[in-house]
């Protein structure tokens, strides 16, 4: 089971990762709709408590996690740091250029691209 932190914007599910960049570039989810980003990959969770404790850690967003299917899943040393343009985001995730998560204590995972299925909290 994959699980998926999202924040609300403007009535929307958007990605942490790039709800900073230009709108084309910004990731939004529906529920049962298949996301792919176009820059970089989907950072998602295989534990519901690290998933909740992530979720707790934005409590100045408002936010939701949910349980999502997901497509070519690995794991990775981290995950690029959020930033307003989108070619830097690019870099990073082309170069490596990462840092540890603040939260997740065991493997961070990403994914191609995933889709929304039930919503947990």
């Amino acid at each position: 089971m994959y699980y998926k932190v999202v924040s609300i914007r403007y009535g929307k599910k958007v990605s942490l990762m790039t709800y900073n960049l230009a709108p084309s570039f910004v990731l939004t989810y529906e529920s049962g709709q298949w996301v792919k980003p176009k820059i970089g990959k989907v950072f998602i969770l295989d534990d519901l408590e690290e998933a909740r404790a992530y979720l707790n850690t934005l409590a100045h967003y408002p936010r939701e996690a949910w349980e999502c299917e997901a497509e070519n899943v690995y794991s990775v040393a981290g995950i690029p740091m959020p930033t307003h343009n989108p070619r830097i985001m690019a870099f990073y995730w082309q170069s490596g250029f990462i840092h540890a998560h603040p939260v997740v204590t065991g493997d961070i995972l990403v994914a191609d691209r995933i889709k929304l299925t039930r919503r947990i909290a």
